[in-house]
C-alpha cells in the first residue's frame, strides 16, 4: 500500500470515529433511559437458567442490546424467539414430547392447559404473537397496520418503542431473566 493510499484509508477510519462518538452523544439519553427499564425490569446482570437452552439465552441478551440501541423489530422478533423457546423447553423437560416442534400459538394453550400460564397471560402473548406477525409476514399489513397506530403515538418510531417494551414487559412475566 502506497503512503497516500495508507493516508486516505486512516483518514476515512478517523472520519467515520468522529462520526459513531456523535452519534453515541446523541443517543446516549436514550439509551440509558432505556438500560434504566431494563434494569428496573430484569434486576441486575446475572447467571440465569434458560429452559430454552442457550439459543433462547443468547436471543435474550441480542434483545436487550437491540432495545437499549433502539433497533425495536429484531427486539419484538427476538422476544418471540425467547418466549417460544422457553415454553418448548419447560414442555420438554416435563416429558411433553408431544409438542416437539409446536407452533406458538398451540404452546401458550397447552401451557395454559397445564397450569403453567393464566388466560390473562395467554391473552398477551398472543397479542404478542399476532404482534410478531405484522412486523414479519408482509400479508398481514406490516408498515399499514404500523401507520395506523400512528394516532396513538407521535411517530413510527414511538409506536416500535411501545412494542418493544411490551415484549419484554412479557418476558418478564414468565420469569426469564
Amino acid at each position: 500500500m502506497t503512503g497516500t493510499r495508507r493516508r486516505k484509508g486512516v483518514q476515512r477510519a478517523a472520519g467515520a470515529l468522529r462520526q459513531l462518538a456523535m452519534q453515541d452523544r446523541l443517543t446516549r439519553p436514550d439509551r440509558s433511559r432505556r438500560y434504566q427499564f431494563l434494569k428496573r425490569t430484569f434486576g441486575p446482570d446475572r447467571d440465569m437458567l434458560f429452559f430454552g437452552g442457550l439459543f433462547a439465552a443468547q436471543a435474550y441478551q441480542e434483545a436487550l442490546a437491540c432495545y437499549i440501541d433502539a433497533c425495536f423489530v429484531a427486539c419484538v422478533v427476538l422476544c418471540q424467539i425467547v418466549l417460544e423457546h422457553t415454553l418448548a423447553g419447560v414442555f420438554k423437560v416435563s416429558g411433553r414430547e408431544d409438542l416437539d416442534g409446536a407452533g406458538f400459538f398451540r404452546l401458550l394453550r397447552e401451557a395454559e392447559a397445564a397450569g403453567m400460564l393464566r388466560s390473562d397471560e395467554v391473552q398477551a402473548f398472543n397479542e404478542m404473537r399476532q404482534l410478531r406477525n405484522q412486523y414479519i409476514h408482509a400479508g398481514d399489513g406490516g408498515m399499514d397496520w404500523l401507520l395506523k397506530r400512528r394516532s396513538k403515538h407521535p411517530t413510527v418510531f414511538d409506536a416500535l418503542e411501545e412494542d418493544a417494551t411490551l415484549m419484554l414487559k412479557a418476558l418478564r412475566r414468565i420469569r426469564v431473566g
